[in-house]
């Protein structure tokens, strides 16, 4: 709830939550976030590279110009932008790999630099909260759990489609691709609004969805998220005013 109002507002109370009720460290529930952050990125790019794969042959078949009859690739490869056909995960790793390989090899130069030197010291932390997590007792419920968390996201977005007959007929991929590129909204606009239901109809519009009732769709399920959000997080703030208190912390091994 507290994210929609600024961003990331929502993971500094959880940690002052944890800290009043818990008697948890501050900077030990902000290390949890870190490997919350770091996690989740990872996963969302791991499912964004599969879901641009599943709809590659989508992609390329869109008509982009309708005067000319161009589908994308066409489109691409006129403005010799070709970079969408079979060959894009390759040419994305290539380029990724030279960049890593450049930044590698002048990193003292970059080093000396006080901005990159906050954007490296950055990078360390989230890694090193990443690596945290083999300090665990019970690792694999960690994972089990983020790996449920997404499957419970697509399932609440594909579930939806079927309350509206216009998307009742759409594929399981169209909502798995719905989830993963509708993600992107929150990340551009704060708390998705406007960006996400352009998003959504965007991609149903690849699944033979017209894109008002794409458009539709999307605002619909922007909503009921938000309001969601509003309720439960209102009804989280009511408990935790009966929550008793503990009266120390007591440090262990999850």
């Amino acid at each position: 709830m507290a994210n929609l109002a600024l961003p990331r507002l929502g993971e500094v109370l959880r940690c002052t939550f944890l800290q009043r009720y818990e008697k948890v460290p501050f900077q030990k529930s902000l290390g949890t976030v870190i490997t919350e952050r770091a996690v989740d990125m990872i996963f969302w790019i791991i499912l964004l590279v599969i879901a641009i794969l599943i709809n590659s042959d989508l992609l390329n078949n869109l008509v982009v110009d309708a005067d000319a009859g161009l589908t994308m690739r066409e489109w691409m490869e006129a403005k010799g932008l070709s970079i969408i056909g079979n060959n894009l995960l390759l040419k994305v790793l290539g380029l990724i790999m030279v960049v890593v390989v450049i930044l590698w090899s002048t990193r003292k130069w970059w080093m000396r630099n006080a901005f990159f030197l906050k954007i490296w010291k950055f990078c360390q932390g989230i890694w090193q909260g990443f690596i945290s997590i083999k300090d665990l007792k019970r690792p694999w419920r960690y994972w089990f759990w983020t790996v449920m968390m997404w499957v419970a996201y697509f399932l609440g977005t594909y579930s939806f489609f079927f309350s509206m007959p216009c998307l009742a007929h759409v594929s399981p991929a169209a909502g798995y691709s719905a989830l993963i590129f509708g993600t992107i909204a929150f990340m551009i606009a704060q708390g998705g609004i406007g960006a996400y239901p352009l998003i959504v109809a965007g991609v149903l519009l690849l699944y033979g969805v017209e894109y008002t009732n794409g458009l539709a769709a999307g605002w619909v399920g922007w909503i009921l998220q938000t309001v969601v959000s509003l309720l439960v997080g209102f009804v989280s703030l009511v408990l935790a005013s009966f929550t008793e208190k503990r009266d120390s912390f007591v440090e262990q091994n999850v």
